[in-house]
């Protein structure tokens, strides 16, 4: 967690370099998104190079395991696909968004630059919760398991909500720092005001999400990600928002579908986590 929030912040600063001061466009943020993600990636394996623990990394030792790999592509892939399920989507919200102009266009991808930062805190329990909840379930201690996925919810709506409604008061000035054009600044509040007060109701969803692969049952998430990630923002994209043509009710298309999702995970996370307690 502490090396993405470095990541995200390198990011930010990143961007505002590339734009401001070297007069860059998309190319700018392209290099910023590398910059920030070498330096989190590099952190990250010095680490593993120097630790002397299981999780040591030595590059002379690495082999595939076939059984193991078997089990981390099980939960690997469902994950990857839950985060392309969510792009592809994406591309077409953003096709809408293109529809209101030049401002319009050019203001979002500013607030998306916040959006990650407020992703990545809310995002940072539920990785933790995968393994640490499959950690318990295998020692069969279910009941740390439960305590764990408590414990997330509250970590990522405490950090998630206080940083959502940070980020929702000080928008015109966050904005401010990437762009002057007053036109620029109102489209990129006006998403982040609505997704930095809403962003929480993903970190619920990630982690309720997370619980479920730490339990083994990967394909739950991927579903309800395909489903209200995925299909939903489809469908609000042609069918509902033009009934509503306007950016705020499009961007409701997000906290709808996290609702939707989370109600749909727990529907199955209750009556497993309970199967599991009473094998005690």
């Amino acid at each position: 967690m502490i090396f993405l929030i470095i990541g995200g912040i390198v990011k930010v600063i990143s961007n505002i370099i590339f734009i401001t001061i070297f007069d860059m466009t998309v190319e700018g943020v392209a290099i910023a998104t590398i910059v920030s993600n070498a330096i989190a990636c590099g952190l990250i394996l010095s680490v593993l190079l120097r630790s002397k623990d299981k999780i040591h990394v030595s590059f002379k030792t690495l082999k595939i395991c076939l059984s193991d790999l078997k089990e981390i592509l099980f939960v690997g892939v469902p994950a990857g696909l839950h985060f392309t399920f969510s792009s592809l989507a994406n591309v077409v919200v953003t096709s809408a968004v293109n529809g209101f102009g030049a401002h319009a266009t050019t203001g979002v991808p500013i607030a998306s630059q916040f959006d990650m930062i407020l992703y990545q805190t809310s995002n940072a329990p539920s990785l933790a919760t995968i393994s640490y909840v499959a950690q318990n379930i295998g020692a069969k201690n279910y009941k740390r398991a439960k305590s764990a996925v408590s414990k997330s919810l509250i970590i990522t709506v405490a950090f998630g909500f206080s940083l959502g409604i940070i980020f929702a008061v000080f928008s015109k000035q966050l904005s401010g720092l990437i762009t002057s054009t007053p036109a620029v600044i109102e489209y990129s509040c006006q998403r982040l005001i609505i997704i930095g007060l809403t962003y929480f109701l993903c970190g619920i969803n990630d982690v309720i999400g997370g619980a479920l692969r730490g339990m083994g049952n990967p394909i739950v998430p991927i579903v309800a990600t395909f489903i209200y990630m995925s299909i939903l923002r489809i469908v609000w994209v042609y069918s509902i928002f033009p009934l509503f043509p306007n950016l705020t009710f499009l961007y409701l298309v997000w906290p709808v579908g996290w609702v939707l999702s989370t109600i749909t995970l727990l529907i199955v996370y209750f009556p497993a986590m309970k199967k599991l307690q009473n094998m005690v």
